[in-house]
């Protein structure tokens, strides 16, 4: 009897010491994952810190506005052609919604293009030097003519259209004979530049603003078709 007793003690201690020591470790395989954790975290949150102070001073740093056209000259003394911070590439790889942007940017550039020239100062004379002395032109007698009457003006040359004017006369054409046809819608350039679309007796900014679908259809077949001849 104290034989079995003896025994039974030894393995309930024996289990005892067990449980104690895989206790002991589970605590400590936690507390050791609890600190990875933690170190992980304070890395990731410095980090974070490093990326936000590096895009302030990016941001500081980027000139003011948003780039919208820019032409420059690279490395390899080629012309490169960004339209809203993107390179376009070779001439002959633009997309037909990166034509259509470009084009919407170049006629937004033409008031600057086709405003007339400002006046220049004269130059101011030398003081050592006097004017010339002004003679005046010789009078040559007038002559009769041989057929009276008035002289027919000198017609100028009509003035190029725009794009936007091209565009109106493509849509018109599209337009004549059709039910959108009766809507008087027309296309016209802004002072700013943009295009205001006319449905009517009603005047719209920009083609988004349209809230009639078959319109924004009709305009968009238009440029589409402008683009095409254009190529």
């Amino acid at each position: 009897m104290p034989e079995l007793v003896r025994t039974w003690i030894v393995f309930v201690v024996g289990l005892v010491m067990l449980f104690l020591g895989w206790l002991i470790g589970f605590i400590d395989s936690n507390l050791r994952a609890n600190k990875k954790i933690r170190a992980a975290e304070l890395k990731a949150e410095v980090e974070i810190e490093a990326a936000r102070q590096k895009a302030a001073e990016v941001r500081a740093a980027a000139p003011a506005g948003e780039s919208i056209l820019r032409l420059w000259n690279g490395p390899d003394q080629q012309l490169h052609l960004e339209l809203e911070g993107a390179d376009l590439g070779a001439p002959g790889s633009l997309l037909p919604d990166q034509r259509r942007r470009l084009v919407a940017a170049l006629s937004r550039v033409r008031p600057w293009v086709e405003a007339p020239p400002a006046a220049v100062p004269p130059r101011p004379a030398a003081a050592a030097e006097p004017p010339p002395p002004v003679v005046p032109p010789p009078v040559e007698p007038v002559k009769a003519s041989l057929f009276p009457g008035r002289a027919k003006p000198v017609e100028p040359a009509p003035a190029p259209l725009s794009i936007v004017e091209q565009i109106n006369e493509v849509l018109q054409k599209r337009l004549a004979g059709t039910a959108l046809g009766m809507k008087a819608i027309s296309l016209s350039e802004s002072p700013g530049g943009g295009v205001i679309i006319t449905v009517g007796a009603a005047r719209y900014q920009g083609l988004d603003a349209v809230p009639d679908p078959e319109v924004v259809a009709a305009v968009r077949a238009a440029i589409a078709e402008w683009e095409t001849r254009a190529k």
